[in-house]
Order: C-alpha cells, then sequence, then structure tokens
C-alpha cells in the first residue's frame, strides 16, 4: 500500500489521523491487519471491519495507546494514508507527505506518552528532513 514518490517531490507535510479499528477499540491487530492487508482475517471475527477488506491504505508511521511506534512504511516512498486530498492547493497529499496515526478516537483525549512520542517522532523527522514544515 505505498509506491515510489513522484519524481524531485520534497516532504513538507506530516498527516496526523487518528484511528481505532474496531472504532473505539485499542490493542490488537486490526491496525495492522488493515496497513498490511490481512483484513480478511480480522473481519471473519469481528464483522465491523468487514467494509474494509480490500481496502489498501497505509501510513508511514503509527503510535499506539502503549506509546509503541510501529512504522510500516519507509519514508522516501509515498504511503497511501490520505487518499483523495489537496493541502494550500496542492493536489494529493500523499506525494509530499509523511502519514502518522495516532491509535484512539475523536471522543478521547490520546495518552500522554503517545503526544510526547510524535513530538519526538516529528522532531526526529524534521532533524532529517528539512523541508518538512508543517504538521
Amino acid at each position: 500500500n505505498h509506491n515510489e514518490r513522484p519524481q524531485a517531490t520534497a516532504i513538507g507535510l506530516a498527516v496526523i489521523h487518528g484511528i481505532s479499528l474496531p472504532p473505539g477499540v485499542f490493542g490488537g491487530t486490526a491496525i495492522d491487519d488493515l496497513f498490511l492487508n490481512r483484513t480478511g482475517l480480522s473481519s471473519e471475527e469481528k464483522p465491523e471491519l468487514l467494509a474494509l477488506v480490500g481496502l489498501r491504505v497505509s501510513s508511514h508511521f503509527l503510535i499506539t495507546r502503549r506509546a509503541r511506534l510501529v512504522q510500516y512504511v519507509a519514508v522516501g516512498r509515498r504511503a497511501w494514508h490520505a487518499g483523495e486530498s489537496v493541502f494550500e492547493g496542492k493536489q494529493d497529499c500523499n506525494n509530499f507527505s509523511i502519514g502518522i496515526e495516532l491509535e484512539g478516537t475523536d471522543d478521547q483525549p490520546y495518552e500522554p506518552r503517545q503526544i510526547e512520542l510524535l513530538a519526538a517522532l516529528l522532531s526526529e523527522l524534521s532533524q532529517h528532513i528539512p523541508s518538512l514544515s508543517t504538521v
């Protein structure tokens, strides 16, 4: 669920999403299953994931509720995390962004350790990717 970035495309944006699969459930393998195309395994056990079968998405990084950092896609590659998107007039944010998922929901606070790890990750990325300027 990734491919080459377009040539001469600078990474300038970090896109941060919240994710939990099934919704509101933390831990387990469902996020890994989704990003690694194993959704058939989870959907048999969890019918609410049936709509995700065959969906091809990924992210560069996931920060779990327990503040574990997982990398799915190399930073130099284009992860399929932003879908049809536009940022500051530029189409297809996947081309010029890093995708970071935080395990969580819109209606519950993220864990302080997740936020600390996110800040550390963004700091590290910005040291290696000077063009990364927007979160």
